[in-house]
């Protein structure tokens, strides 16, 4: 794989010299985290704010270098060649990269072979050692729209990473470290396999339709994926709406009390559909940002299917669990920010996240109880010039309702300071 990272950086380095449309760039982001209460950290899962809340056992305090505490940190070749009559092929390939180690991010690997009290982190994240996990695909571009194919972001993360008031940044804000909202419920489903993606845009307004085929010779729908988004914005306004479905889905990752062996993960197989809005108001030097995440889980719609996995991303699994919402679970996020800019180079932001979950109860009759969080943040941003700046970041999140009972610590808080460069 090193070997296979080289030639890649070498070959468009090459490209990039005999064309212009044939980019390398990347973002280099690390910092330094300090978070309260938190288990450990590894290789794969470094210290950061995706710490809070994640498990009743979390009760000393974790310091260490984090990786993408605004922007994750990330190289790739992105190009185009001009076919004529306005028409272009474009084209993106785009890794992860944890700076503190130099390899590429494996939530699950981290979540299989660290166990002790419980897991690290959930391992339900896109990152899970591809190569390309960020984006890789080809398309089409033109005046009728961009039409393309591969490995992509989903709408979510299209709409989260603009209207979040903290950018989605791990750092500061769930709607980033919990990548499950960008996923429609499912943080491994922020980018979408085997997809097509069509976006348009004419004058302000923008839309877009995305499906991820399944793939499957059981079922045509088993694995699918369905995203629809539509939005408007200009120099003061910004409005979008986005709606994602995903039938069998799989949710990697040991839920508290789960025992399985070292080196392998748990799974949970279930359908699920999210509907975002939000909006922005920019007037001078502030920007007001606010929105709402509305998810709803239920039982997978092939389960005998779902049953038979038997890995996700080369790592075992050990169970499958096909019952979890034999009632829907519905999780809800709203969140309210402003950004000052306080100078051309200095700006501030500060949010309020809200989040609701009710009590639900899988098809053998175990209650899960309602619970609530809320997290706020702050984020002081200095550009030393248009590529490189320096952030100091703080969240404090405060857990409630009968969910959160055995949690020792219901008052969790995290504080980054850390420098991130682009190229």
């Amino acid at each position: 794989m090193k070997k296979l990272v080289f030639f890649a950086a070498l070959l468009a380095a090459g490209l990039s010299q005999a064309d212009d449309s044939v980019q390398v760039y990347g973002t280099l982001d690390v910092g330094v985290t300090s978070v309260n209460h938190a288990l450990s950290s590894s290789a794969n899962i470094p210290p950061s704010s995706a710490n809070l809340p994640v498990n009743a056992n979390a009760v000393n305090s974790v310091t260490g270098l984090s990786n993408g505490g605004l922007t994750p940190s990330n190289w790739g070749i992105r190009g185009q060649e001009d076919l004529g009559d306005g028409i272009k092929a474009v084209f993106k390939l785009e890794s992860m990269i944890v700076v503190p180690t130099g390899t590429i991010p494996n939530s699950r690997q981290g979540e299989a072979t660290n166990k002790t009290t419980g897991p690290l982190v959930t391992s339900d994240s896109f990152s899970n050692g591809q190569l390309f996990g960020r984006a890789a695909y080809v398309g089409i571009s033109s005046i009728w729209g961009d039409l393309t194919a591969g490995r992509q972001t989903s709408f979510g993360v299209d709409q989260l990473g603009e209207y979040d008031p903290q950018g989605a940044g791990y750092a500061v804000s769930p709607l980033g470290f919990y990548g499950s909202y960008s996923g429609g419920g499912v943080g491994a489903l922020n980018r979408w396999d085997n997809s097509i993606k069509y976006v348009n845009q004419i004058s302000g307004v923008k839309f877009g339709a995305m499906y991820g085929f399944g793939a499957t010779s059981n079922s045509f729908t088993t694995g699918q994926n369905v995203g629809l988004t539509l939005a408007y914005s200009d120099t003061t306004y910004g409005v979008q709406a986005t709606y994602l479905k995903s039938e069998d889905a799989l949710k990697g990752g040991n839920e508290n009390g789960t025992t399985v062996p070292v080196g392998s993960i748990s799974a949970t197989a279930l359908n699920t559909e999210a509907e975002m809005l939000s909006a922005r108001h920019t007037v001078g030097q502030f920007t007001t940002k606010a929105g709402i995440v509305h998810m709803k889980f239920t039982n997978p719609s092939n389960a005998a299917f779902d049953a038979t996995t038997t890995a996700l991303s080369g790592i075992q699994v050990a169970t499958v669990n096909t019952t979890a919402y034999g009632t829907p679970y519905v999780q809800n996020i709203v969140w309210l920010g402003e950004t000052v800019q306080l100078t051309p180079k200095l700006k501030v932001t500060v949010a309020d996240y809200y989040l609701t979950q009710n009590s639900y109860a899988s098809s053998a009759g175990v209650v899960t109880a309602a619970g609530h969080a809320n997290y706020v943040s702050a984020m002081l941003d200095y550009n030393f010039s248009k590529r490189t700046d320096t952030y100091l970041a703080v969240i404090d999140s405060k857990l409630g309702g009968p969910a959160y009972n055995a949690y020792a610590s219901k008052n969790v808080s995290a504080v980054t300071l850390g420098i991130r460069t682009k190229f």
